[in-house]
């Protein structure tokens, strides 16, 4: 995940993700990002990371959500 600053265009962070995330999102309230992933050894997992503020985020780590039967 690479993080931008809007005004400027500068790189603000660069943080570890894999290929094939299936989407991405933000919850503003407790500033987390989500990423489900899909693809090669972490398929099912969904990383997590937190924005501390503008410029500086952390990687939360790695969650295998519990399963749930498709119908």
């Amino acid at each position: 995940m690479i993080a931008m600053n809007s005004r400027t265009g500068k790189e603000v962070a660069n943080l570890p993700t894999v290929e094939g995330m299936d989407g991405m999102s933000f919850d503003a309230r407790i500033s987390k990002f989500t990423f489900p992933v899909g693809r090669d050894n972490n398929v099912g997992y969904v990383f997590t990371y937190q924005q501390k503020d503008a410029d500086h985020y952390e990687t939360i780590g790695k969650i295998l959500p519990p399963a749930r039967p498709c119908i």
